[in-house]
């Protein structure tokens, strides 16, 4: 068997809000909620599992999603439309 990234875990203060926040930006479904976990998952098949952490701090971390110009230019007017409406970022 090959070698393959399964998942990686993103912490956040409240998982449902931030999972579904990237997933309305990018046009993604959200995944079933496994265990402490709330998925979503790119075309790709490599999940995006967050986790609430709670009170503990949240340690900075790169995360790079490879897509298409069209899909770059639609993603970035959801989130120019989300930063004039007043809605918080991820």
């Amino acid at each position: 068997m090959s070698v393959e990234l399964n998942h990686t875990i993103v912490h956040a203060r409240d998982k449902a809000v931030s999972a579904a926040s990237l997933a309305r930006i990018l046009d993604l479904p959200l995944g079933v909620p496994w265990g402490p976990f709330l998925p979503l998952t790119p075309a790709n098949g490599v999940t995006l599992d967050y986790v609430d952490v709670g009170e503990n701090e949240i340690q900075p971390q790169h995360y790079a999603l490879l897509i298409s110009d069209e899909h770059f230019d639609s993603a970035l007017a959801r989130l120019r439309a989300r930063t004039l409406t007043g809605e918080k970022p991820c």
